[in-house]
């Protein structure tokens, strides 16, 4: 929390600070993700949390004053997403449109997701 008194904090630590409370709150691990983006307006990689409800993924971003969906989240290309499930990267598709992984962010890329690492059981 110093970090935001501070005015020093980055993206990275307001994904944290959404994700953790939602997780504490009882959010299922399954609806909750810190997604890696590029932002292609700004040509900036970027960090947001996404957190799946009523079947549509939500971006909760610091650089903007309201939750999109994913699917008007177009200037945003993701490059990997993780959470205490593992970390995954996307990928391009060469079936653009198929779903896999993220849902949304995935079919709106034109990207499949790939896992990389799973915690050790």
């Amino acid at each position: 929390m110093i970090t935001f008194f501070n005015g020093t904090g980055d993206c990275e630590d307001y994904a944290v600070a959404k994700y953790v409370p939602l997780r504490e709150a009882g959010e299922a691990v399954s609806n909750l993700r810190i997604v890696i983006i590029r932002d292609q307006l700004i040509e900036e990689d970027h960090a947001v949390t996404a957190m799946r409800l009523d079947g549509r993924w939500l971006i909760l971003d610091n650089r903007r004053m309201a939750i999109v969906e994913d699917t008007n989240a177009r200037n945003y290309r993701p490059l990997f997403f993780f959470n205490e499930a593992g970390i995954w990267k996307y990928y391009v598709d060469a079936f653009r449109g198929k779903a896999s992984g993220m849902g949304h962010l995935c079919k709106i890329a034109g990207k499949r997701c790939e896992p990389l690492a799973r915690p050790a059981s």
